[in-house]
This record gives structure tokens, sequence and C-alpha cells, in this order.
């Protein structure tokens, strides 16, 4: 199986960055006018912030799904909890929490668990 045309140029680029004396930077890489350099750059960058992005957004849309439940499916006040700072959150909104990182949006599911069950938000 021959390699497809992405990997041949993954391989020029890893190629012309061994050829340079120092780790190139994407300026480096522009100044080549290489449109195949170029791609083989950026694409791996897109693909992780595209992945980074999709992760996100699930986790966020789990966040606010459960929170809009625990509101009674009310959409207005649920939003109104996720972007109002939260003191068991250091100030932080329980949306900023969720969206930096997985643990951040299992705090906030854990706290609006808590006031169903005989806490308080």
């Amino acid at each position: 199986m021959s390699p497809s045309e992405e990997e041949k140029d993954r391989l020029a680029l890893e190629r012309w960055i061994a050829d340079q004396s120092a780790p190139p930077t994407l300026w480096d890489v522009l100044e080549t006018r290489d449109p195949r350099l170029i791609a083989a750059w950026i694409t791996p960058i897109f693909r992780r912030a595209a992945a980074e992005a999709v992760e996100e957004t699930t986790r966020v849309e789990r966040v606010r799904g459960f929170v809009r439940e625990a509101y009674g499916g009310d959409s207005v006040k649920a939003e109104e909890f996720l972007r109002r700072g939260h003191p068991a959150l250091d100030g932080d909104t329980p949306l900023q929490r969720a969206v930096q990182s997985e643990a951040g949006a299992d705090e906030v599911v854990q706290l609006v668990g808590r006031a169903l069950y005989g806490g308080g938000f």
C-alpha cells in the first residue's frame, strides 16, 4: 500500500524540519511558500483543535442538559444558573468550569446533584 498524499506531505515536512538548524516556527514554514509543507504543518493543529472543540461542546451540552432537567426543563433559569458565578466554584460560572475540563463539568453536575438531593445551589 503506497503512502497517501497527506503522509507524503508529513514525511516531507519531517525531512525539512530535520534540515533546520533550530526548531522551526509557523513563520519559518510559511516563508517556504510550499503549500504542501504548510498544509502538513497546519493540518494536525486543526485536527487537534477540532477534536477539542467537539469534546468541549459535548461536555457543555451534557452539563446544560443536566442543569435544565434540574430546573424542571426551564431553559431560561438553567442558563441563568450556568452563567452566574457560584461560590462553590470559587466565583467561576458553572459554564466556565464545564468548558475547562471533564473534571470541571463533573464538579458542576455534582454541585447540582447535591442541591437536588439535600443541599442547595
